[in-house]
């Protein structure tokens, strides 16, 4: 909602101060609100004001998107803490049946508890450290971040020294040695 300010509010007052002494000239005013309004007019280029929509995108355009889709998806599926997740669901699943087959309460179902989840997690940690692809750095949250061990670059024994413990070998040109 607007403010008035400055002398709006005495102007305002004078313009209905008109109205009120000159009954025609509300009339006229009112008369401005009931009308409908001009028709609209198309200029005679023919150009119009909506929007021309997109062309929508070919078959090929189409299955090239839902092809990018789908290798996302995937790569985010194979990144370690996703496939993490999914092992600890699954043992989950396993320890549970498990469980369920061998104990057997008065009421006939075995409900898991919240051990169940750190039990998963500590078995497919381990099956990972016996299968070489768990990462030292993973040790302290059980949940595994970045990239796959195999995936980082391999750092050699040139590169893990230091520069003064490093021996720079000379380089002779054209295979001349030095006398």
């Amino acid at each position: 909602m607007a403010a008035i300010r400055g002398d709006g509010l005495f102007i305002a007052h004078g313009a209905l101060g008109a109205l009120v002494e000159d009954p025609q000239q509300l009339d006229r005013a009112r008369r401005r609100f009931s009308e409908s309004p001009p028709s609209y007019r198309t200029n005679s280029s023919g150009t119009t004001t909506r929007s021309l929509s997109p062309n929508p995108p070919s078959e090929e355009q189409q299955r090239r998107e839902e092809r990018q889709v789908q290798l996302r998806q995937e790569h985010r599926a194979s990144l370690p803490y996703h496939q993490f997740e999914d092992q600890v669901s699954e043992e989950c699943r396993c320890i549970y049946k498990e469980g369920s087959r061998n104990h057997s309460p008065p009421r006939g179902r075995w409900l898991p508890g919240p051990e169940i989840g750190q039990r998963a997690s500590k078995n497919i940690k381990k099956r990972w450290i016996e299968q070489g692809i768990w990462k030292d750095e993973w040790n302290d949250d059980n949940e595994p971040d970045g990239r796959w061990k195999h995936e980082e670059p391999l750092e050699f024994e040139s590169e893990s020294k230091t520069d003064s413990e490093a021996k720079l070998e000379p380089v002779f040109m054209l295979g001349l040695r030095k006398p």
